[in-house]
């Protein structure tokens, strides 16, 4: 009797001890349910919106195409380009026609600087600035101008051939990729512009004064001293190339590659009469893209559910979930209406034209004070280039010219279309 008893004591108490490890195991999974599953999965689709919110806002900007994509425009030279004003189309309508918000993107004195390509080009005016600093300038620019020229070719293809919730959604992956492949596109661009701009070691400043902007010309060949200074410089920096392909250029294509994404995050928009920034936009798809947000997390919490504590639990989250909806919580997940919509308009990019004649006019008025007034020479030039030198010298940049230029352009006039041949 007393070992029956015993062992129906044993058999109770292990019963209890497994109810208190069920219970125990029951806590431990609600716990790490609400945290940290719930709470980072929320977080996670929170984020992910506010990044896909961003690649949005880039898309939107690269249509404008005010970014500083053309190395030969301003702020890289005092060339401002014409950039056409256009509507963009903003948080599109599901209606029958579709509809939207518009917004622009000026291509104003604000949106317009840039304050690392503003400092290379006050350097580059500055007459201390010397050939090798030059140099690196002309690296950095023209790989910050390639890049800001990707992306501007990236965002446009994307808003031109995805709708807003698909960019959304899928537009985060897609710029981290290319983001990714960027890095080491630049790296190898870096060292192709090592060698490339070696150019401005065989270069000097031939107007030196204390407040005169320098102008850089190629030593002339029969300058031994100057080329074989050129040649040694160019010999230290090949030795040089192998130490920055360790760490230098990663670091470097690292650094302008994040420069150039983050800096488009920073203009300034136009919408609805407002200047405002990228923090309205995202804003604006939490607003009007609530449904579909909260779809997202609804799924990434049920499935949560399912794996924590099964397919019985999981099954009545899903009754309760749709329940709750229907009768309760259907106001927070409604997204608010589209306001200050018009009929959709175009998705092209705008146009920009660059009309950059400060090469042109430096080299002909160079070429008019060495030419002076010796006509003989200067029919040998037109004989040589024909009507179209001649077309140059049109009324409106002869305007441009000082008027000790013009008097000596005017023996133009007097050279016949055809030089005859002797």
């Amino acid at each position: 009797m007393t070992t029956n008893n015993d062992n129906n004591t044993s058999a109770i108490d292990e019963k209890k001890e497994q109810q208190n490890n069920s219970n125990d195991d029951m806590g431990t999974k609600i716990k790490n349910f609400l945290y940290p599953t719930l709470l980072y999965t929320i977080i996670y689709v929170l984020v992910y919106f506010v990044i896909g919110s961003s690649v949005l806002y880039i898309c939107k900007l690269s249509q404008s195409n005010i970014l500083p994509s053309d190395i030969n425009c301003y702020p890289y030279t005092e060339v401002k380009p014409e950039i056409q004003d256009i509507d963009i189309n903003i948080f599109t309508t599901f209606t029958t026609p579709k509809q939207s918000m518009k917004i622009k993107f000026p291509y104003s004195e604000e949106n317009s600087y840039n304050w690392v390509a503003d400092f290379f080009e006050k350097l580059k005016e500055n007459p201390k600035t010397g050939k090798f600093a030059n140099y690196f300038i002309s690296i950095f620019e023209t790989v910050i101008a390639n890049n800001y020229n990707i992306i501007n070719s990236l965002g446009n293809f994307l808003n031109e051939s995805l709708h807003e919730l698909l960019i959304l959604l899928f537009g985060p992956i897609i710029f981290i990729v290319l983001m990714t492949a960027l890095l080491f596109y630049d790296n190898f661009y870096l060292m192709y512009l090592w060698f490339n701009k070696m150019e401005w070691f065989f270069k000097e400043n031939v107007k030196e004064g204390k407040d005169v902007k320098p102008v850089w010309e190629h030593i002339a060949e029969i300058d031994l001293i100057g080329m074989s200074w050129g040649y040694f410089w160019m010999f230290m920096f090949f030795i040089l190339f192998f130490i920055m392909f360790s760490f230098g250029f990663p670091l470097f294509s690292f650094v302008i590659v994040l420069w150039s994404l983050f800096s488009c995050l920073s203009y300034k928009c136009v919408m609805n009469d407002a200047s405002v920034g990228i923090s309205k936009v995202i804003s604006g798809v939490f607003k009007y893209y609530k449904t579909f947000i909260m779809i997202i997390i609804s799924y990434y919490v049920i499935k949560s559910v399912f794996i924590n504590f099964g397919n019985a639990i999981g099954g009545v989250s899903i009754a309760a979930f749709v329940v709750c909806i229907a009768f309760f919580a259907k106001k927070y997940f409604q997204s608010e209406t589209i306001n200050g919509v018009s009929p959709i308009s175009s998705y092209k990019q705008a146009t920009k034209i660059c009309k950059n004649n400060t090469s042109f006019m430096s080299s002909i008025t160079n070429v008019v004070h060495r030419l002076g007034k010796n006509a003989n020479v200067m029919k040998k030039l037109a004989s040589i280039t024909g009507n179209k030198l001649k077309d140059k010298f049109s009324k409106e940049i002869s305007k441009e010219l000082p008027k000790s230029i013009t008097d000596k352009l005017k023996i133009l006039k007097e050279i016949p279309k055809e030089i005859p041949k002797k």
